[in-house]
């Protein structure tokens, strides 16, 4: 999903005009971005978990924290052209996110109804909804304020 993700991301920046979906699908999995996208799915995997071992609302807490984790990530890269270390890309997330989780989560609780409806065509609905909850994430990436160093 992070390769779909970013391709959203530059298509709403301007910096992409034409999406590629066999070919965008894939940004996540080559050359520089490989080790780090396997790495946060692993950290952020492993953070969540353990948070979720407390309470479960600890846990959705903090995967909304590091749920931007995936896009510092790729704007580092694209930005200063080095691999950022996937620890300080997920505190980058938290920082971001304080104070914006009530937002991403409303803006989840939004999609509700579209899940329902996806859900009572047996998951056809999805091949819209997936790439339309994508698209929005993106956007909500995108204005979040930027003054927090990554």
């Amino acid at each position: 999903m992070s390769g779909i993700s970013w391709t959203y991301l530059d298509v709403l920046r301007g910096q992409k005009s034409q999406i590629e979906p066999f070919k965008d699908a894939f940004r996540g999995f080559s050359g520089i971005f490989i080790s780090g996208v396997i790495g946060l799915a692993i950290l952020i995997w492993l953070f969540t978990t353990l948070w979720t071992l407390l309470l479960i609302i600890p846990g959705i807490i903090k995967s909304y924290s590091y749920s931007q984790s995936y896009f510092i990530y790729y704007d580092t890269i694209q930005e200063t052209g080095q691999k950022p270390r996937v620890l300080d890309t997920i505190t980058a997330s938290r920082k971001l996110m304080d104070g914006y989780k009530g937002k991403l989560f409303w803006l989840d609780l939004s999609f509700i109804g579209w899940h329902i409806l996806a859900l009572m065509t047996a998951g056809i609905g999805y091949l819209w909804l997936n790439p339309y909850i994508t698209a929005t994430k993106a956007a909500f990436y995108n204005e979040l304020p930027k003054d927090v160093a990554y």
